[in-house]
């Protein structure tokens, strides 16, 4: 087990991984300005310019709309079956009781953000309940000298009581609580005499490396998510001030300059002097298309060094802020969450195995009561849906509609790609219903096999 004392120094000496994803959740919860702003003070140094750029911030959250969009194998839940009535019983115990899937859900939305998750479980008012922690709430250790990656101790973050940092440390045989000093708090140890009573780390850890066993940061999800923003806040002021040209003058008394649309401005010159008063306008101008185009073209390089594919429709889109938002809705996340899965499938095998220990141990003290205990050797048979390829629905419309109009295709075939869920019977009475339908028009083919400027449906 970690000596207590290093507890603190471990833990510092991985600040910067901690920090990270500590600025990852507030961003996938919602906290996106404030760090903009932050960002925007460092770069632009006169205070007027600041303080007008900020005013012009697009605070479009791309990071949580693509965590948003990854993250989506557990909204429709693994089957999980189990031989034993008894086990079988448990497992929908904690789909409904504990709401197992959604809080899987947040770990795969951590996953997906942090590249690390856990499951904490717990027993409130006698129920089990389980909860999914963010990468900044804990930090796992090892001292295996034959495996690096395997956890041999879990530290749990539990905050700042008072004065005091205060941390939770388990290992299979062992448990401590203590401060940022080492010393040991002896009133949270509740009379077990620093022994682990379930004999198992009771958290499940789940990261994103096979190699490691705290992940490399991704320094470009934080980076991206303030970058996109500041680059949209630019084009705003650039945009701002484009459409309002700078006057300047010489020679003139400024005293008898008043602008307003129905302002006449009256100039004489000096008899003693050569010179006339002059008064002139500069326009600004911005390549706002060139700039636009830039931020497409990193936004899509961001999407694919996460092996994801942008969505087809970007190019040519009116503006990078159009283009992201199809980029977004159109990409395609499939072999993303597949490897996901891969890595899903082992932790929910490892949860299962250390909560059926927890869950015995919750039953044998009484902490929770009238419900059975795990079958010894559980192992439950988890099966995730097969992922297929994500096709917004406006686009399967729009692609059927075009091969259609083109002769590439048959009316039927094409509402039975837009209709995957009918039959053929289906489909035959849909045909009849929109050709008997007077408000909306069918295409009639013409000489050349089509109708031009048509809708399919």
């Amino acid at each position: 087990m970690i000596s207590n004392e290093i507890v603190k120094s471990y833990v510092d000496s991985n600040a910067n991984f901690i920090n990270h994803n500590e600025r990852i959740f507030d961003i996938i919860e919602g906290d996106l300005l404030d760090k903009i702003k932050a960002k925007l003070q460092k770069i632009i140094r006169s205070p007027r310019a600041y303080q007008n750029t900020i005013e012009l911030i697009p605070p479009i959250n791309i990071l949580r709309q693509i965590n948003n969009k990854l993250s989506t194998i557990y909204v429709e839940p693994p089957e999980r079956s189990a031989e034993n009535s008894k086990d079988q019983f448990l497992i929908e115990y904690y789909e409904s009781e504990a709401d197992i899937n959604n809080v899987f859900h947040e770990a795969n939305r951590f996953f997906n953000s942090q590249k690390v998750a856990a499951i904490d479980p717990f027993v409130e008012n006698g129920d089990a309940r389980l909860r999914a922690l963010s990468g900044h709430q804990f930090l796992v250790y090892s001292d295996d000298v034959v495996n690096k990656t395997k956890v041999t101790d879990f530290i749990k973050f539990i905050g700042k009581v008072g004065d005091e940092e205060i941390f939770f440390i388990y290992s299979n045989d062992s448990f401590s609580a203590v401060n940022q000093y080492g010393q040991i708090k002896s009133e949270y140890l509740d009379g077990n005499m620093g022994e682990n009573p379930f004999g198992i780390i009771p958290q499940t850890y789940i990261k994103k490396s096979r190699n490691l066993l705290i992940p490399k940061i991704d320094s470009d999800i934080y980076d991206m998510s303030l970058l996109l923003p500041i680059m949209w806040a630019s084009i705003n002021y650039g945009i701002n001030y484009q459409a309002h040209s700078v006057m300047y003058g010489i020679d003139v008394d400024d005293k008898n300059i008043e602008m307003n649309p129905d302002t006449f401005l009256s100039f004489k010159s000096d008899p003693n002097s050569n010179t006339k008063p002059e008064i002139g306008f500069m326009k600004p101008q911005i390549e706002i298309e060139a700039v636009d185009n830039h931020i497409l073209d990193l936004f899509n390089a961001w999407l694919e060094s996460m092996n994801i594919r942008p969505g087809e429709a970007t190019g040519g889109s009116a503006s990078s802020l159009s283009g992201v938002a199809l980029a977004i809705k159109e990409m395609d996340t499939t072999l993303n969450r597949k490897s996901q899965i891969s890595y899903f499938k082992d932790f929910e095998a490892d949860f299962w195995y250390r909560q059926s220990k927890v869950h015995n141990y919750w039953v044998d003290t009484g902490r929770i009561k009238n419900i059975p205990k795990f079958s010894e050797g559980f192992k439950p048979t988890i099966i995730f849906p097969e992922i297929s390829v994500s096709e917004d629905a406006d686009a399967v419309v729009s692609r059927e509609e075009k091969k259609y109009k083109s002769g590439l295709t048959t009316l039927k075939k094409a509402l039975e790609a837009i209709h995957k869920g009918l039959d053929e019977k289906e489909i035959d009475q849909l045909i009849l219903d929109i050709k008997n339908e007077n408000t909306i028009e069918i295409p009639a083919l013409n000489e050349q096999g089509i109708k031009e400027n048509q809708n399919l449906i």
